[in-house]
């Protein structure tokens, strides 16, 4: 395989937040609908509050909230409606792992990311509120606000744009790896570089500078190799964070590193270690830490997969719009693993045993929230967090339990809002209307109708 084909394909692999990808060809792009519209005859259900359930009523939304709940078929006369009988209408998805700059990659000419196919994924899969960790150079908070005003049609951002890591640490050594010597810099300027606790001040500095909602501190050493920050730096970089009022979300990638993060005053675990499963003593300092975990269980297994020739694109994959690129990522998925040590290194670190670690800490009651990480190849954006939904349900997750998490994300955890107040009227209508109940049958979250962001309707053009 051509050097060029290889390095487009699986950069965004390893280094999950690139400057340079490939034209994707995703869900294309979508229009926003502002008028006013009744859902008539839905179940209305809040997986989070269910006592704010309510079954055939009519929805009024209006003005980008819920403006009106009423008995079946009193709603105002005279507006648009949508019928929902036999359909439900529940809170917006939130996707609580994204790199909103990397790009949907296949092989073929090089490209800076299509951030704008990147949301309308996310978007038409009923996902209306994304948190970013990182690897986009430019203005978040001037995107996340032209999002919030209707001008660009996606969810909403919270976003940590620059991540800091070790000296020479991940993704550095992993994208060098990938890219041809001429764009090997380009990763450096995605990531913020520290040498050790005197630097966390200055590090962190630069890191909101760019206006973050949050800080994201890397603690890996993928592909095995790679310096990683040392706990007296997590933990000075963390008390930098917390001293300007924002939240740390860590990732990690081993034990170990959990252990670290946790001491040092971590506020979300990024990942779910993927390199050895969790200890019964490293899930009860979990628990009683309070902190909570995004797995990104299925973007690992499908790492898996990919490199042993056994991944396939789902339905859902090519409904919402990712299926091209699926059908050029199977072809020689394990023939490029197999000739790509930092790839084959990726593959081998994922431990049989991540699923079980996922049931042991839902079985203590620790909190995992859904994330993707997407877009990577064999996770997209949108039908990325539908596969981790499904994974975490393998594993072992409750189904009601996942649809409340799903539903409300870490927004507390990350200090971006409040915890969700419960679906009522005055609620932003931030919302999604499903074909069937997902309570009665979880398949049928996946089966998304219409989306609402703000109150404007996502639409094809």
């Amino acid at each position: 395989m051509a050097w060029s084909s290889l390095h487009s394909r699986w950069t965004t692999l390893v280094l999950c937040g690139g400057l340079i990808g490939c034209t994707p060809a995703g869900p294309g792009r979508l229009s926003l609908d502002p008028s006013t519209v009744v859902v008539r005859g839905v179940h209305l259900l809040d997986p989070a509050h269910l006592d704010a359930s309510r079954d055939k009523v009519d929805v009024l939304i209006q003005d980008g909230v819920i403006k009106g709940i009423f008995d079946v078929d009193t709603g105002p006369s005279g507006a648009r409606s949508i019928d929902g009988t036999g359909r439900t209408l529940m809170p917006g998805l939130v996707d609580a792992h994204t790199h909103l700059g990397s790009p949907a990659s296949v092989p073929g000419t090089m490209s800076l990311p299509d951030t704008t196919a990147n949301l309308a994924g996310w978007a038409s899969a009923g996902v209306t509120t994304i948190f970013d960790m990182g690897g986009r150079i430019g203005p978040n908070r001037e995107l996340a606000t032209k999002v919030d005003a209707g001008l660009i049609v996606g969810p909403r951002i919270h976003s940590a744009p620059l991540p800091l890591t070790a000296r020479g640490g991940h993704p550095i050594p992993a994208a060098k790896a990938l890219l041809p010597a001429m764009l090997s810099g380009l990763v450096e300027k995605l990531v913020i570089q520290v040498d050790g606790p005197d630097d966390a001040e200055a590090a962190v500095a630069t890191a909101v500078a760019g206006g973050a909602d949050y800080v994201k501190i890397i603690v890996d050493d993928l592909p095995g190799t790679s310096p990683k920050l040392d706990g007296p730096t997590v933990a000075a970089l963390i008390a930098a964070a917390h001293t300007r009022g924002l939240k740390v979300a860590v990732h990690v990638g081993s034990p170990e590193d959990l252990r670290v993060a946790l001491a040092g005053g971590a506020d979300l675990l990024a990942h779910l270690p993927h390199s050895a499963p969790l200890s019964e003593a490293d899930v009860e300092l979990v628990v009683a830490s309070g902190v909570p975990v995004v797995a990104t269980l299925a973007g690992f297994q499908a790492a898996k997969t990919l490199s042993s020739g056994t991944w396939s694109p789902s339905p859902l994959d090519r409904q919402l719009g990712w299926g091209a690129l699926s059908d050029a990522l199977v072809a020689d998925a394990a023939q490029t693993f197999a000739e790509t040590p930092v790839l084959q290194a990726l593959a081998d670190s994922v431990h049989p045993g991540m699923a079980g670690s996922v049931a042991a800490l839902a079985a203590a009651g620790a909190v995992v929230y859904v994330g993707s990480d997407a877009p990577l190849p064999a996770s997209w954006p949108g039908s990325g967090l539908h596969h981790e939904l499904d994974a975490l349900r393998s594993a072992g997750i409750a189904s009601n339990t996942l649809l409340s998490v799903v539903t409300t994300g870490p927004a507390v955890a990350l200090g971006t809002g409040p915890a969700r107040a419960p679906l009522g009227v005055g609620s932003p209508a931030d919302l999604v209307l499903v074909d069937g109940d997902p309570q009665a049958r979880f398949e049928d979250v996946h089966e998304v109708s219409v989306v609402w962001i703000g109150g404007r309707q996502v639409s094809a053009p």
